[in-house]
This record gives structure tokens, C-alpha cells and sequence, in this order.
């Protein structure tokens, strides 16, 4: 699961524990490298982990209230979450902390031609792509 460390850290700085579900819901918003509506969510994580529609609503509000999620305007008549981040569009590169979990968005980078090379190689078919930078922060690195 991609920024699974991150997530928990995430969860854990903000008092929040750390659940099954939670990692869930904030993977399937980093998958989709997009908003989703809260049914996409609870349709994709009751398939996946057999839950409740409440539980998910509940982890939802909570998630939301820790300000690790951010609802998006929308059409009105559903509401769509997002993963908290700087940037909603385009896809963009992440600089995770290995030690203290924090995220920083980076600007933007052009993929484009490394996806055609992809998109043209023999049995192959990009779905989506990522780019997360490991380290330290200047916090954790001692340069604060």
C-alpha cells in the first residue's frame, strides 16, 4: 500500500488510531489520484473489508475532522472527499519523512514522456503513475 507508513503517522499526530479501515479509506483516495464520492468509497471498501455503511461514514467524518481529508465542491447532491493535499490536479510527486511521516506535496513534473514510452512498449498498459520521495525532513535531519 503506497504511504502506508506515512498514513500512520498521519493518524497517530493527529490522535487518531490507527485502523484497518482508515488506512483503507486513505489508500483508495491515494489510488485514484483524484476525488471520489463518499458512495465510490463505501462501495469499494464494503467489497474490500466487509463493513458497515456507518463505521465508514464515521471514519469518513473523522478522518475529515483530523483534516487528513478535505470534502471538494461538488453537484450538490453527493459529497466528495479528497486526501488533504496542496494540489488536487496534476498528479504530483510527494516527499514522505521516514521518520516522522510528513508528507510534503511537490510541484507538478511532466511524465508525459516516460508514459509513452510505457504506453508504447510490447504487453504493456500504465494504469496510473506515482512518484514518492523517501528521506528525511529538515526537522528530523537536524537542520531546524
Amino acid at each position: 500500500m503506497p504511504g502506508l507508513s506515512a498514513y500512520k503517522h498521519a493518524l497517530r499526530r493527529r490522535g487518531l488510531s490507527v485502523t484497518r479501515l482508515r488506512l483503507a479509506i486513505m489508500d483508495a483516495l491515494h489510488r485514484r489520484a483524484a476525488a471520489a464520492t463518499a458512495g465510490q468509497l463505501l462501495a469499494e471498501l464494503r467489497r474490500e473489508h466487509s463493513v458497515h455503511k456507518t463505521t465508514v461514514y464515521r471514519n469518513l467524518a473523522a478522518l475529515e475532522e483530523a483534516g487528513l481529508l478535505r470534502r471538494v465542491p461538488s453537484d450538490g447532491r453527493s459529497c466528495v472527499y479528497e486526501l488533504n493535499c496542496a494540489h488536487t490536479a496534476p498528479v504530483h510527486p510527494h516527499f514522505n519523512c521516514r521518520r516522522c511521516g510528513k508528507v510534503q506535496c511537490l510541484e507538478p513534473v511532466d511524465l508525459s514522456v516516460l508514459w509513452s514510452e510505457l504506453a508504447s512498449a510490447e504487453g504493456v498498459k500504465p494504469e496510473r503513475a506515482e512518484l514518492t520521495l523517501v528521506g528525511l525532513c529538515g526537522g528530523c535531519n537536524g537542520d531546524r
